[in-house]
């Protein structure tokens, strides 16, 4: 019997983050510009390896996604999920689904299926200068001196590799309710005490799921970069143009009309 795929789902919220990424030297057009063919890239290429596929969006662009073929589902993120935090559309896929969907970022191209593998929580990748938190303490102050362990108990004030989330999967209810209670305790947390959403982002959601995995031991695989030496898994999946690496002139194209697509 052939195991049916799972859903893959792509966010998109109106966001100018040209200062962190290009430095701010391209005009908000061309950044959209190039933005919106990674997405059409990206899902594109889900689709033509049968892949049921699912935009989270506001509704900056709504009837865009509607009109683009490739998409099987379109849905409005409520305003309310963790409207702070610029990736939060990505974790109400997470939240609202209950068939375990693979939640990506729109610069990450499939080359071929993904592998199924057993564990319960399934990243990009890893990284122990992930946001830089462990060498910027002040961050994690502003969370530990107003007692942040009294609502999330799983905190671990130790370094640790923390995960990406450009290729997210969380495949166990338990692990998921858990996670999401305390993904919006700690949201309002952020809110309560002033941290700036810009910090509190990385922290609420990747850093989060990192501490709850690492205090309870979930079974996790990292796609990119696994950090249990005992389990090799060799990325010839999807390539992630991660940061900088995707505004580069003429990477990426996506002709829409003659359904051509190229890197």
């Amino acid at each position: 019997m052939t195991q049916s795929l799972p859903t893959l789902c792509w966010s998109y919220k109106k966001l100018d983050q040209r200062s962190i990424v290009t430095g701010g030297t391209m005009s908000y057009e061309e950044y959209l510009d190039t933005n919106l063919k990674w997405y059409k890239l990206s899902i594109y290429k889900a689709k033509q390896l049968g892949y049921p596929t699912v935009m989270y969006c506001d509704d900056h662009l709504l009837e865009y996604w509607q009109s683009f073929e490739y998409l099987d589902e379109v849905h409005l993120v409520p305003i309310e999920f963790a409207e702070w935090y610029w990736d939060s559309y990505k974790f109400y896929a997470l939240y609202i689904r209950d068939d375990f969907p693979i939640a990506m970022d729109h610069d990450v191209i499939l080359n071929t299926h993904f592998k199924n593998l057993d564990e319960k929580v399934l990243v990009d990748s890893f990284d122990e200068d992930r946001h830089l938190i462990w060498r910027n303490r002040k961050i994690l102050n502003l969370y530990e001196d107003n007692g942040v362990m009294d609502i999330v108990p799983e905190w671990n004030k130790n370094p640790q590799p923390l995960a990406c989330s450009g290729v997210i999967q969380i495949k166990d209810k338990g692990v998921k309710d858990l996670f999401f209670k305390r993904y919006l305790d700690l949201y309002q947390f952020m809110l309560d005490h002033g941290i700036d959403p810009h910090w509190g982002t990385g922290i609420g959601g990747e850093a989060l799921l990192s501490f709850m995995t690492n205090f309870y031991g979930w079974s996790t695989a990292a796609l990119n970069q696994c950090i249990v030496p005992e389990k090799k898994y060799e990325n010839d999946t999807y390539t992630h143009y991660f940061g900088h690496w995707k505004y580069r002139p003429g990477i990426v194209e996506f002709d829409y009309e003659k359904k051509k697509s190229a890197l």
